[in-house]
């Protein structure tokens, strides 16, 4: 599927609650240009997990940064997904090896997603 139109379709096919999304905000905008506040009002009632990345939009197409640095907007979908009763898993991917080293990018991408979650408890 490449947009969360069809990935809702594929769910709706199947029909089980065994199968869930594996919401990723960064792969809707990222891969099908989809805004991902529109894919998270089509298919949270179908997230079983929230997997967190940022991306920055450049000449070269989108480009891994660390989470709260980018276009995805971290804050507004999880609070969104917080407001329909979520209450499941949230993911760090850290996938911006290019721009700063891996443990330092996921010590602070932890520590920015912490600040967003003690915001919404």
């Amino acid at each position: 599927p490449k947009n969360s139109s069809e990935v809702k379709q594929v769910l709706e096919g199947v029909n089980s609650p065994w199968l869930q999304v594996n919401f990723d905000a960064g792969n809707f905008l990222g891969t099908g240009g989809e805004d991902p506040m529109e894919a998270a009002r089509i298919l949270y009632p179908y997230t079983g997990h929230i997997h967190i990345k940022d991306l920055v939009r450049t000449e070269n197409g989108d480009e891994a940064c660390p989470v709260g640095e980018g276009v995805i907007p971290v804050e507004e979908c999880l609070r969104f997904f917080q407001s329909k009763g979520y209450k499941g898993a949230v993911s760090y991917e850290f996938e911006a090896w290019n721009r700063m080293d891996s443990d330092q990018g996921v010590k602070e991408g932890l520590a920015y997603l912490k600040a967003i979650l003690l915001k919404l408890a």
